[in-house]
């Protein structure tokens, strides 16, 4: 991971958090990790200078994750109940999370609070047969 953003929204009201409230920091890769190939390969392909300035700029991940963690501490308590991590994929959750857990800064979002918007969409696209979940299953009695 090189970069952590964060932005609050509201998912009832899709209010965005202004500018003034976003997270967005660069981390300088620590010794214990590395590049994967197909990351790396992926990075080559793009904006060089991005690059360059993602990982000349990259803070201590310590420092950074300190930094999360007191951004998400400081969102409105009134909003704290309804606090959910959002991303795209699984990987998301677990590169932070390892982080926090490697930095030992407490993650303040749980686990059961962390939505796959990968998973949202294919539930929401795929057919579904709630019957199929309400029925019990029928047993043959002859077997």
């Amino acid at each position: 991971m090189i970069q952590l953003a964060a932005v609050p929204f509201n998912f009832g009201t899709f209010e965005v958090a202004g500018p003034e409230f976003r997270f967005s920091e660069a981390i300088s890769i620590p010794a214990t990790r590395g590049w994967q190939p197909e990351t790396k390969a992926w990075w080559e392909k793009q904006n060089q200078d991005t690059l360059k300035r993602l990982l000349t700029e990259g803070d201590d991940d310590v420092v950074v994750m300190q930094r999360y963690c007191e951004f998400v501490k400081d969102i409105d308590p009134s909003e704290k109940p309804k606090l959910r991590f959002w991303s795209n994929h699984t990987i998301d959750w677990d590169f932070v999370s390892d982080y926090c857990r490697t930095t030992n800064v407490k993650h303040p979002i749980g686990f059961y609070n962390f939505v796959d918007l990968t998973s949202v969409m294919r539930g929401l696209t795929f057919p579904h047969d709630f019957n199929a979940f309400n029925s019990k299953p029928k047993i043959d009695k002859d077997q």
